[in-house]
């Protein structure tokens, strides 16, 4: 952990499940392992749907949405190495590990990719976007089926031009602002007390600053856009209803598993409306998994494109 200067005020060491092996701090901070609460009386973490043990790599109450499968304390499919699970619900290996791989490689920048990734995974915690609310499940669930185009096209197109327009009013801005540097204030009044070269440079460093900081708010909204498109192969048709979306999983049969959520099963409707689950036999095996990674490579490429992205990425001044 960092103050506003950038000097490490804390430092934390885990173990693979969360459990502290070295902890140095010089101020008080309550968001430990994974970004989570964490509760110095008990030695858990709160997840705010339910409290995680460390020591034994298990939640301590049942999975509210009936578990990664017959276990419901299990922590991210025992698999704490490849998951987290920031509401105690499922891991998001896919809104957040593969799209952060994804953009991390095309954008050859694992902090764009990060961001991209973080801000596609937040999502599901934002209480503005949430899946738990039905005044927000649109972001997940088509709430358009049948009398329009699926509102998570929709919110994906949306925030996909954001992005887009974000990136290349920064460059624009940032070309203008260059050419016109000697007419600023901020040059005139620098000038006079550091002297022309490094009045100039303070400024273009300015600017360069304030550029990255709208590229990096254009990738968080591009993140966010990915969310719900990566959805309309997570979730497909399935409804939602007064309830949310828990009560939903009653109609597949298979209410103990989180099938939807889970990249190595495709989903096949049978004649009670429901949907039988087929396994890959492959963690990330399923054809609804390979069509959201394309999905989402062709997507990120397609941004590349239309900000000139390999020509803002080698511009320097």
């Amino acid at each position: 952990m960092v103050d506003g200067t950038g000097a490490v005020v804390n430092r934390y060491q885990y173990d693979a499940f969360g459990n502290t092996v070295e902890a140095k701090e010089q101020i008080h901070n309550r968001f430990r392992y994974a970004g989570e609460q964490y509760d110095s009386v008990t030695g858990q973490y709160y997840l705010r749907a339910r409290f995680y043990n460390p020591v034994v790599g298990r939640f301590t109450q049942e999975d509210t949405y009936r578990g990664d499968g017959l276990n419901l304390y299990s922590y991210v499919m025992n698999n704490p190495i490849n998951y987290v699970d920031p509401t105690g619900h499922w891991g998001d290996a896919v809104h957040r590990g593969v799209t952060e791989s994804i953009a991390s490689n095309l954008l050859e920048n694992p902090d764009y990719g990060e961001i991209v990734g973080k801000a596609n995974t937040g999502v599901d915690s934002s209480p503005m976007t949430s899946p738990y609310a039905k005044a927000t499940q649109h972001w997940h669930f088509d709430h358009n089926k049948g009398t329009g185009v699926d509102t998570r096209q929709l919110h994906f197109e949306e925030y996909y031009k954001k992005s887009v327009d974000t990136w290349n009013n920064a460059e624009k801005d940032y070309a203008n602002n260059v050419a016109n540097i000697e007419n600023s204030s901020s040059y005139k009044m620098k000038k006079i007390f550091m002297g022309e070269e490094k009045a100039k440079n303070s400024c273009l460093q300015s600017l360069m600053e304030e550029r990255e900081k709208q590229r990096k708010k254009s990738l968080e909204q591009l993140g966010k856009g990915l969310h719900p498109y990566q959805d309309i192969d997570a979730h497909m048709d399935w409804d939602t209803g007064p309830l949310g979306v828990n009560a939903h999983h009653a109609n597949s049969g298979y209410d103990r598993i989180k099938i939807f959520d889970d990249p190595r099963y495709d989903l096949v409707k049978n004649p009670a409306g429901g949907y039988d689950p087929i396994d890959s036999g492959d963690d990330h095996g399923s054809a609804r998994f390979k069509k959201t990674k394309q999905k989402t490579e062709d997507a990120i490429k397609q941004f590349m494109k239309d900000v000139n992205y390999c020509a803002s990425k080698s511009q320097t001044f």
